[in-house]
């Protein structure tokens, strides 16, 4: 069962409805009880560089929850439609929107959560126009200091059946006619993984994690800049261009 709600913009334009919340109700969804905190606002912080909508544009968003930057999108006077999905996808998303309906689409905590990520990966290509792009973050959990409790308590914390490098990511959208353009590790840094281990075993929740996200933001931001290394960290964002 599908349930669709508009919900209108506070630009006063006269644009369509600028966010479409469309949730499917027959599970949970992808990990309620997390706060957004630090670990999702260095995934946001990547994926607002990247997208710069023009007026009117199609901006499809799938997500857990609404990503940071959604709301200044929404200014932007584009069309934002936002999915929030299940916990566990467990059956071939379907998604109620024309072929070739969005000039961007943007997918988080989504893809992991895929029974079928290759099939998941082809209705995103069946939304998406020609040379549209696809923006796609998902967990790489590659780090080599990683040890294997920080790899379990992520997979118990978020529930994700997958994590990927540049590589196997690639090969899955090759396969659904995607042609990947540009990609970056995030918590790829010694700092920013020590905080990402500190995080999961507080269940990225309560107060102290809420106080010191914002800190922890702007040392794992430095930290990756500096000393992050190119071709491994604990989630890969991608930006792939529909062919």
């Amino acid at each position: 069962m599908i349930a669709v709600q508009h919900v209108r913009t506070a630009d006063p334009s006269s644009l369509p409805p600028a966010v479409h919340t469309v949730t499917d109700l027959h599970g949970p969804l992808v990990a309620p009880h997390l706060q957004p905190g630090f670990i999702r606002g260095l995934q946001d912080a990547v994926l607002r560089d990247w997208l710069a909508p023009a007026r009117e544009q199609q901006i499809l968003a799938l997500t857990s929850g609404v990503p940071a930057g959604l709301e200044q999108l929404e200014k932007t006077g584009c069309v934002v439609s936002r999915v929030d999905l299940p916990r566990s996808l467990r059956r071939t998303v379907r998604l109620p929107f024309a072929n070739a309906m969005f000039h961007q689409v943007v997918s988080l905590a989504a893809f992991e959560h895929s029974k079928d990520p290759d099939a998941f990966l082809q209705e995103l290509r069946r939304v998406t126009r020609l040379g549209g792009h696809l923006l796609l973050s998902v967990p790489s959990l590659s780090y080599r200091e990683s040890a294997p409790e920080v790899r379990r308590l992520y997979r118990d914390t978020y529930g994700s059946r997958d994590s990927h490098t540049r590589l196997t990511l690639e090969q899955h959208l090759e396969q659904a006619d995607f042609l990947l353009a540009d990609s970056i590790y995030v918590c790829c840094s010694p700092l920013s993984h020590r905080l990402f281990a500190w995080a999961l075993r507080r269940e990225c929740r309560g107060r102290l994690y809420r106080a010191v996200s914002p800190v922890a933001y702007v040392l794992c931001s430095l930290s990756d800049r500096i000393w992050g290394r190119p071709t491994e960290g604990h989630f890969l964002v991608v930006r792939a261009t529909a062919v």
